[in-house]
């Protein structure tokens, strides 16, 4: 169910979704983090983008990631990591970029439950995570039947916004 709808243009998206994240009880000191996507295109980059973001600004905050720029976390090798991710976590925030309705385009949604990666594209994965983050960088029909391309720019201000939310909410919760 999504708890939570914010325009990658608001100027307080960051702690709007902090907050929700905390209030809707989407993350907790337990939640690791995977981040989805693959390196190879534009439009999935948002996942390794925002791991890598994590990983180079969390501090001393204890934050298990998951997928990277360096190793990503993608359609090739999720049915093999994923077992052993969940053996080891207690509560997984998944983050993802996803085609969506014209309307949802440019928003970052906050989803009480997981993640269906590929589903926008008739790829059958295993859902994944207690709680996600999606980010919405095309509209579904646009992008599969005239190829629109996505915005740089665009996937690292979700990376940004998306990285700096959860650190804020990880620090709160700890």
């Amino acid at each position: 169910m999504i708890v939570d709808k914010v325009k990658l243009t608001s100027p307080c998206a960051e702690n709007i979704i902090a907050k929700a994240l905390i209030s809707n009880n989407l993350i907790n000191k337990d939640t690791a983090i995977i981040c989805l996507g693959t390196n190879d295109c534009i439009e999935d980059l948002i996942g390794p983008l925002t791991g890598t973001l994590i990983e180079e600004n969390k501090k001393d905050l204890n934050i298990k990631v998951y997928g990277t720029l360096d190793f990503p976390i993608n359609s090739l090798n999720i049915k093999s990591k994923l077992p052993h991710i969940e053996k080891k976590e207690k509560h997984i925030l998944a983050v993802d970029s996803i085609l969506s309705l014209k309307d949802d385009v440019g928003m970052i949604l906050l989803k009480n439950g997981g993640i269906n990666p590929g589903s926008a594209l008739g790829k059958s994965m295993p859902s994944i995570g207690h709680s996600s983050i999606m980010c919405s960088v095309s509209e579904k029909l646009q992008y599969l039947l005239l190829n629109k391309k996505v915005s740089f720019n665009d996937v690292y201000k979700f990376s940004k916004i998306v990285c700096n939310s959860i650190i804020k909410a990880k620090n709160f919760v700890n």
